[in-house]
């Protein structure tokens, strides 16, 4: 059984605050308090036992966020293939600076193209598997740090070949694919194991095991950057969400003013099988200005696919909206509650004009 929690944030922060305080408060007063005179109980109302839980697997509900996991340098390394973390196709450039080049709907190339992989990232050293299709045999160079492509093969539309990275610094992959005819698609670059390793991780493997020990101590986890959806209103229906077979997920139009630093984020779907894999409790931010059939859709999808025996889904509406006053969100929640209020919308039931109190009533409506 799947469990909602409604996530209030303020709440657990001046819990948080007040615990320590009111310690402090018996520490510097030790007096004692006399005690009052014995006095008869009054019977009160007879109540119910609270049903029992089961406690937490860890004994705690301590939870962990990754952050911007969708970006190359990103230290906890998440994705098995590395690709789903590589930046723009771009023309064929020795410094990963080419020209702007046609892409098909999921984000391939549809000519000769270079993408870099990772850069600013150390410790990167290993074999990798590099596996794709192409019309032809394509010419395989790593450039920047570097790297050597070995036992390259081709059949039936695919290539396949060991990437060897010597160079344990941050210097860098730039891969080049030349003599296509017709770019490259589904290309898929294992990691080593561990870095240094000449073990790759198998093609059926989506998350590292790095990732899922960064986890382990934990029992929730938090996808509010990797899964970028919170930060503007760019999502309203559910047409509009990152699809689960996209080329990469760093990329993705970063659209300015609608979208974080990142780009559009991973898939939704991520989210759930990391959490099938790991046994974890998910907590999701949703999207700033879905739609009620984008959030029933989400919902539905969770359902179905959410694996986790006993777990629980933890349902906030976007992050920090109503505080950070400055922020993509905020301004949005401003926008939408004025609005509201000046067509007579419920925000505005008893005549409040208050730019600051019309946005905390228009993030209330929508989050419940």
């Amino acid at each position: 059984m799947i469990k909602l929690v409604s996530v209030s944030r303020a709440a657990a922060i001046i819990l948080i605050l007040l615990v320590p305080i009111l310690a402090l408060a018996c520490f510097i007063n030790p007096t004692p308090i006399p005690s009052p005179d014995p006095v008869s109980p009054t019977p009160g109302p007879t109540l119910e036992p609270l049903p029992s839980q089961s406690p937490a697997p860890y004994g705690h509900a301590i939870g962990i966020n990754f952050f911007a996991s969708q970006v190359d340098y990103a230290e906890d390394r998440l994705f098995a293939d590395a690709m789903k973390t590589s930046r723009d196709w771009l023309g064929i450039s020795y410094g990963g600076d080419g020209e702007v080049i046609p892409l098909d709907a999921q984000g391939w190339p549809l000519g000769d193209s270079s993408v870099i992989v990772w850069h600013g990232i150390a410790n990167m050293h290993g074999s990798y598997y590099l596996e794709g299709e192409c019309a032809v045999n394509p010419t395989i160079s790593a450039g920047f740090a570097g790297g050597s492509i070995q036992n390259q093969q081709f059949a039936d539309g695919r290539f396949s070949a060991t990437l060897v990275v010597g160079d344990p610094g941050n210097g860098g992959l730039l891969l080049s694919f030349q003599n296509t005819a017709g770019g490259v698609r589904r290309v898929k670059l294992m990691r080593p194991l561990s870095p240094g390793s000449n073990e790759s991780y198998p093609t059926t493997a989506s998350f590292t095991q790095q990732a899922k020990d960064l986890v382990a101590p934990f029992s929730v986890v938090r996808f509010m950057w990797l899964i970028d959806a919170w930060n503007g209103a760019w999502q309203v229906e559910w047409a509009d969400r990152v699809q689960a077979d996209v080329a990469s997920y760093q990329r993705g139009d970063n659209i300015p003013g609608l979208t974080g630093w990142a780009g559009k984020g991973a898939p939704w779907e991520v989210a759930v099988q990391f959490c099938n894999e790991t046994g974890k409790d998910m907590w999701l931010n949703m999207p700033l200005g879905a739609s009620d059939d984008y959030i029933r859709q989400l919902a539905t999808l969770i359902r179905n696919s959410y694996r986790v025996e006993g777990g629980k889904i933890y349902w906030e509406y976007s992050n920090e909206a109503t505080w950070d006053m400055v922020g993509m969100t905020s301004s949005y929640l401003r926008a939408q509650a004025l609005a509201e209020a000046d067509a007579d919308g419920p925000v505005g039931y008893d005549g409040m004009d208050d730019a600051n109190v019309l946005p905390a009533r228009y993030y209330a409506k929508r989050a419940a």
